[in-house]
């Protein structure tokens, strides 16, 4: 059935072409990005909910908003 939607579409390989085209850019960005970032940048991005659920007890506050 998805074939024949398919061959009925004229240009459709063209669109497969570039839909897979643009999963493997964008899959290598985000694997380029991943081991670009620096090491300090992902600690600091680790410690962010547990910064933030200290500042909040420091205040007082039992709920995080």
């Amino acid at each position: 059935m998805f074939n024949e939607l398919l061959n009925k579409v004229e240009g459709a390989d063209v669109f497969m072409i570039f839909s897979l085209i643009l999963f493997i850019i964008f899959f290598v960005v985000a694997v380029l990005h991943v081991y670009s970032v620096s090491k300090e940048h992902i600690v600091k991005m680790k410690n962010i909910p547990f910064d933030n659920a200290a500042g909040n007890a420091e205040k007082g506050d039992s709920h995080v908003s």
